[in-house]
């Protein structure tokens, strides 16, 4: 049987998931291992967690919770049941804030996934969101349960946004002055948004929220691609400024991209994960 280190190398190789559906896998692999008595050191485990995916905040707050614990088990614990509840009610803002009947998205978001099974629109439009293509993944789980998908290539965003009522999409970071961090792509969609007068809608929980620099965040990761040149090294996030980005929904509250508004709900998480 594979140990927790070993399945949290593993999780390293991922490229499909997003930032949250990772973070739950890794508290899965976690307390599989307090539950079968396998010993957890600290210090292994987080910088583990943390080598997952270096530009995911989420998977970062938790590598760092993991390193000033003094019992791992505790904060897995803490952190399960604070993920269980902060997901359902952030879907629960987006529902009630965010009824467009065509919604317009990219790459793989979960909590966008899980937003969109509830308030189910009339139709999804999905750029496939490449290099990845994950945004696929999305489209056959919104059409399995019976919801209107087209998936449309990145070049024909201008095309997809006009179609639609609101662009909403996912985030793997949240910084303190207002941008995102997400999978490339997000930014020229967020300014054709702006040009055709969609809102652009973020959703995110507030453990993504980060004191990093952006432009530092979005420099972390880079794949190997293949194009028709040949194969290639590319930073695979990107920042979206604030000016781009109408609304927050994060589990706290709906927000704008300011500063105060963030510190305010990064505080409340404070509170609350200790």
């Amino acid at each position: 049987m594979a140990s927790a280190e070993d399945e949290l190398r593993k999780l390293a190789a991922d490229r499909r998931r997003g930032s949250w559906e990772l973070l739950k896998s890794v508290i899965d692999v976690l307390s599989a291992a307090c539950k079968s008595g396998e010993y957890l050191d600290a210090d292994r485990v987080s910088k583990l967690v943390a080598a997952i995916n270096p530009a995911m905040q989420a998977l970062q707050a938790l590598a760092s919770a993991i390193s000033r614990s003094r019992d791992v088990c505790s904060t897995i614990d803490r952190w399960r049941s604070y993920m269980t509840t902060a997901r359902r009610k952030l879907v629960e803002n987006a529902t009630h804030f965010l009824k467009p009947s065509i919604v317009t998205t990219i790459s793989r978001s979960s909590a966008v996934l899980d937003y969109l099974l509830r308030a189910k629109p009339a139709k999804v439009i999905l750029l496939e969101s490449r290099p990845g293509e994950e945004s696929i993944d999305v489209a056959r789980s919104l059409s399995s349960h019976g919801i209107d998908v087209e998936v449309v290539p990145d070049s024909c965003m201008a095309r997809a946004v006009e179609r639609s009522e609101a662009v909403v999409i996912g985030a793997d970071a949240i910084t303190i002055h207002g941008e995102i961090l997400n999978k490339v792509g997000s930014r020229p969609l967020a300014m054709v948004a702006r040009c055709l007068s969609r809102p652009f809608i973020v959703l995110a929980e507030s453990l993504k929220i980060s004191k990093s620099s952006c432009r530092e965040l979005e420099k972390l990761v880079r794949w190997r691609v293949a194009t028709a040149w040949g194969e290639t090294s590319v930073e695979v996030f990107e920042c979206v400024e604030p000016k781009y980005i109408s609304y927050i929904v994060t589990e706290a509250s709906v927000i704008k991209p300011f500063k105060e508004m963030i510190e305010l709900v990064a505080n409340e998480l404070a509170e609350r994960l200790g």
